[in-house]
Formats: structure tokens, sequence, C-alpha cells
């Protein structure tokens, strides 16, 4: 629902404030192609008029409909005037549409029907019973005097103006009035002949053809006008709210540059590579002694790392973070036991029998029991043994060692060719 209050100021044929004339405020609904009256009120003591409406027809944030003031007539209502400006206002935390009808000099009698450009859009039936004050000038009495006077009428319309423009000259005063008007060339100073008002008195409201014609376009290009001002209220909306969007999303965009700078200053900060290591070491430890109490249970052999990332200068610390460009890095070997209880004895373990084995293939067996492997090679002699399996062992097959234990495991090497 929206909150508008609506002024005019309503002035007599004497050009002195009206008061208690009627009016009625009426908006333009374009769904139904047709006005719609809202609120009605009369004009104070001053000519004041003043509406203070709520309703859901008027919206402050959103385009405003066109508007009117109307006054009643017969056989259809008559026009009063078309707003001159408007505006909205925050109170409190509501917008309210501020909408002004200006001065506004009552017609009377002398109102007039307003004539359409097109027959085809002619459906709307009424007259023109006011028109914009012009201070010191009694406008009604104007239209008078050209309804009398066909010649002034003619000229005043342009129809008969000189290409520089033209002046009317009153001519002198007899007893209060003006008895002939002087129409003159504004060029070459050359006078039309005198127009003579006989008897009409200086009211001169024989202007009112062309005054209420030109009134008329005025009261179109107002609405035309105040489209317009709703249709920028309207777009200063958008803009506002798309200003806010547009701050938010900076406000994010520097949170995450902040973010991403933090996270580029920590990945230069080295590591130490013991707590690195150490680290990893303990983490092995505690799912080897899982493992060791499962179901099935076994345990972890040796593991190899592979820190890649730049050390520093004295060996101490690492840059993680990819290979670096010096091909720096550490390379490291754990080998994890189950945590043993304080006090008792490590654990001890059957030696695996690796003879007959390759290299690789011993060394696999005696790690997945948690030993270690030391090789060594003995030369065969011609007709013995195969090269490159393992001809004997230290610890022996089928012993005990405790966990950890390096066991050496002898190859055999191929016997020398003779010259």
């Amino acid at each position: 629902m929206g909150r508008a209050t609506i002024t005019a100021r309503f002035f007599g044929e004497d050009d002195k404030p009206a008061a208690q004339h009627k009016a009625v405020l009426q908006i333009f609904l374009g769904s139904r192609s047709a006005w719609m009256s809202l609120a009605s009120g009369a004009s104070d003591q001053t000519g004041l008029l003043q509406i203070v409406l709520d309703n859901a027809l008027i919206e402050p944030d959103k385009a405003i409909p066109a508007m009117r003031l109307i006054e009643d007539g017969s056989p259809a209502p008559r026009m009063l005037g078309a707003p001159y400006g408007m505006r909205t206002l925050l109170s409190g935390r509501e917008r309210v549409l501020e909408v002004d009808f200006g001065e506004i000099e009552m017609l009377g009698e002398t109102a007039y029907p307003r004539q359409a450009a097109s027959a085809a859009l002619a459906r709307e039936a009424g007259a023109v019973a006011g028109v914009p004050r012009k201070t010191g000038t009694n406008q009604t009495m104007v239209f008078k005097t050209l309804d009398r006077n066909p010649a002034l009428r003619e000229a005043v319309s342009g129809r008969s103006i000189p290409s520089a423009g033209l002046v009317i000259n009153a001519g002198p005063e007899v007893a209060g009035r003006v008895e002939t008007v002087t129409v003159r060339d504004a060029a070459t100073g050359t006078a039309a002949p005198a127009i003579a008002l006989g008897t009409a008195s200086i009211e001169a409201d024989q202007f009112r053809a062309i005054i209420l014609q030109k009134d008329s376009l005025i009261s179109s290009r107002d609405q035309q006008l105040s489209a317009r001002v709703a249709e920028l209220a309207q777009a200063n909306a958008r803009a506002e709210s798309l200003e806010a969007q547009l701050g938010a999303a900076t406000e994010r965009a520097e949170q995450a540059e902040g973010e991403v700078a933090r996270i580029k200053a920590a990945e230069e900060e080295p590591a130490e590579v013991t707590k690195v290591i150490g680290g990893i070491g303990s983490k092995l430890a505690e799912a080897n002694a899982a493992l060791g109490t499962g179901k099935t249970p076994f345990r972890l052999g040796a593991v190899k790392i592979d820190l890649r990332g730049r050390m520093t200068n004295d060996g101490g610390g690492i840059v993680m973070g990819g290979a670096s460009k010096d091909g720096s890095g550490l390379t490291a070997e754990l080998f994890v036991d189950r945590p043993q209880a304080q006090g008792t004895p490590r654990e001890d373990s059957a030696v695996p029998d690796c003879r007959g084995l390759t290299s690789a293939a011993a060394q696999r067996v005696l790690r997945s029991v948690g030993f270690r492997m030391r090789s060594a090679e003995q030369r065969l002699a011609p007709g013995q043994g195969t090269p490159g399996q393992a001809l004997m062992q230290h610890p022996a097959a089928g012993g005990a060692a405790p966990l950890g234990t390096e066991i050496l495991v002898v190859f055999g090497m191929a016997a020398a060719q003779d010259n």
C-alpha cells in the first residue's frame, strides 16, 4: 500500500483564492483504459486543496499512474488540471509520494469542451474548467474578449502573425474601459486596423480560444511529463538496488582476495622437516596399532615418503607446494612398529626364508613381517647357483628376531668369464 499527498490551490475569476471548491482526484488505470476516482476534497479559505490517502494503487517505489483533478459537470466531468510535479520522500521507514497540481484558475461558465485530434480516440466527453494561473492576468476575461472579437482571436491564434512577431497595444481608457486594441508588427512597426472593442471592458476575455487551446496541449505534455517522472523514479530505484548488489559483490570479492593472499602467504611459510616426518610417523603408528587389533591382524612395513618443495638453507625446513624449480626436496623411509608397553621387551617375529628369491622379492617378504633387508653379493663358481637369487641369509630362516631387525641376504653374482 502506498501513501500520497496531493495539493493544489484554486483561484476565481477575480484572481482571489477560491474557498470550498470541491475537486475529485482520479488516476488512469491502463488495465481498464479508464479513469478511476480515488478521493475528493474541498479547498480552504486560502484556496488550498490537500488530499492525503493510503491506497494500494499508488506505490511510490513503482510506476506511478497518470493523475488529474476534475469537478462535477453535466453531462460529463470537467477537468481542472494535471500534476506540475511529483517526488517521493522517505518518512520514517515509509516512502511518501508528493504530487503538486500548482495554482489553478477556475474558468466557471467559460469552460470549453476538449477537442480530440483523432476522432478514433475521442471517446471521452468533457470540458476544461481550470487553467494554470498567471499572476496579474485574469484569463477568464481574456477568453471572453476573444470570443467577442474574431479579428483579435485570428491575430492572437497565430494565423496572421508577421514573421517578426506582433505587439498588441491597448487604446486610451475611456471611463475605465479600453475602446480599441491595435495589433502591430514588432519588426516594422506597421499597425493593422484598430480592433474596436465597443463597450467591452478591460476584462479582455477574448483571448480564450488560443489560450485554452495551448492549455490543452500543456495538459497533455504535463501528463507525459508525469509518466516520465514515474519512469525515472522507477529507474532510480532499480539503480539503487543494483548499486547495493554491486557493493555486496565487491565486499565478497575483497574478502576472497584477502583469503587468497593469506593462503599464498601460508604456502611460503617453511615447515620443520622433523615435525613433518614425525607427524606422519605418529599417524602411521596409530594406524599400525589399529591394524594389529583387527580380526585378522597385520602390520605396516617400511613406508617411503617423498616431500616435494623448497628446502631452507639450513636444511631444517621445507616450503611445501609441489616440486621447486631447483629440484630440491626430501625422501625418507619410515619403519613403523607396534607400540610396546613401557618396560616390556620388543616383540619378536619369525625370520622368513629368503633363499632362492630375487632382491625385490626378498625385500617385500621381509618388510611384510616387519624386518629390514641389507643385501650383499657373492660371485658364483661355474655351474653353481643362479645369478640374482639369494644364496644365504643371517639370521637364518626359522629363527626369531625383534621386529625391525636388519636381515643380511647374500645374492649370487655371475661367474667371471675366462679371457
